[in-house]
């Protein structure tokens, strides 16, 4: 017993790392790092645990972060719904990060394709009417009367086209007429 780092556990007697985890493999709790003391004890015991969740570095996805270990689609999103940055769609990769972390986005925008009006242009992700054309007045063929449909498409995007020669109501000269949008002189 004098030299028995655990004289009241029969499957473990050394302990040269000094972590509270006995060399023998085989024993109670025996320590997957017997070299280098270590605290980790979901997956092995006795490795290094640098964030302190109880998952070895080594089988941690994320190391460095308490509330998330385990990252199934490998996206950089933890799978832990009540952790840092969730993965809002843990099985399926993504680089989403405006609205959901981790989830599809085709166009690159930050916006998931499920909340992004117009997932295949990356310049605009919101549109208020639905007419197709975003409200980013910034991007690429942004709405001019955002909160209202419309679908006018020379010059001018998203405003009403009654006759539907693509001309806006208010810039067409004849707009009942869908053969005649200007009169210049």
């Amino acid at each position: 017993d004098i030299i028995d780092t655990f004289p009241v556990d029969g499957t473990q007697w050394s302990d040269l790392d000094e972590d509270g985890y006995g060399d023998n493999p085989e024993g109670t709790q025996g320590d997957a790092c017997p070299a280098r003391a270590g605290t980790s004890t979901n997956d092995r015991f006795g490795c290094v645990d640098t964030d302190g969740d109880g998952w070895s570095d080594a089988n941690d996805a994320f190391p460095q972060v308490s509330s998330q270990h385990l990252d199934t689609d490998e996206d950089g999103y933890g799978d832990n719904p009540d952790g840092f940055q969730p993965d809002a769609c843990p099985e399926t990769a993504g680089t989403s990060t405006q609205d959901r972390f981790g989830c599809v986005d085709a166009d690159g925008d930050g916006w998931s394709d499920l909340n992004d009006a117009l997932p295949e242009e990356s310049t605009q992700h919101l549109d208020s009417d639905g007419d197709g054309f975003g409200d980013n007045a910034e991007g690429v063929q942004p709405d001019a009367c955002p909160s209202e449909y419309g679908t006018s498409s020379e010059q001018i995007f998203g405003c009403l086209d009654g006759d539907a020669d693509g001309w806006a109501d208010t810039t067409d000269a004849y707009p009942s007429n869908s053969l005649l949008w200007s009169d210049v002189d």
